[in-house]
């Protein structure tokens, strides 16, 4: 189904109907909506994370439709998702050795080609001309599973 779908020849796929977010907006507002409820922002390190994406130039010819979300599950995973403005977002490259933002920060050129060049193994028919590269920080459970409730042994103290 997912090469007659999207077109790209991969064993496995989540089926149409699930949902993606912001997560921008979907933090400020989880974030808003504890913080009127007399709830305190709080942070603890579990497993600190740099992380990596870029945006392609806009091309909306050289898109897959439905704007999916894929996701290659692997130790080295890769995500890419389409804009309205047809650019493709692809992340990936994440790193637990270098997070320190200025070294972190000086491998937004190598990481950004590899991702291009990981973008264009999965959809060959992607513009790969890279508009934007970034990266950033994430913390994550020591096991590195999603928490969105209480955080174990930390009564009243909730994550998301």
């Amino acid at each position: 189904m997912l090469l007659d779908h999207l077109g790209i020849h991969r064993a496995g796929a989540i089926s149409p109907g699930v949902a993606d977010a912001d997560p921008m907006q979907l933090a400020r507002g989880v974030l808003n909506v504890a913080l009127a409820r007399a709830g305190r922002a709080l942070s603890k390190v579990r497993r600190l994370h740099s992380i990596r994406a870029i945006a392609t130039a806009p091309r909306p010819q050289n898109i897959w439709k439905d704007g999916a979300l894929i996701w290659k599950d692997a130790n080295n995973y890769l995500y890419a998702r389409t804009t309205r403005t047809g650019r493709i977002i692809v992340g990936g490259e994440d790193s637990e050795k270098i997070v320190e933002p200025d070294a972190r920060d000086r491998l937004i050129p190598e990481k950004s080609r590899v991702l291009a060049q990981r973008l264009s193994a999965l959809w060959p028919r992607a513009n790969t001309d890279i508009a934007f590269g970034w990266s950033g920080r994430f913390d994550t459970a020591s096991d590195g599973l999603p928490l969105i409730g209480p955080v174990p042994g930390a009564e009243g103290v909730y994550a998301a």
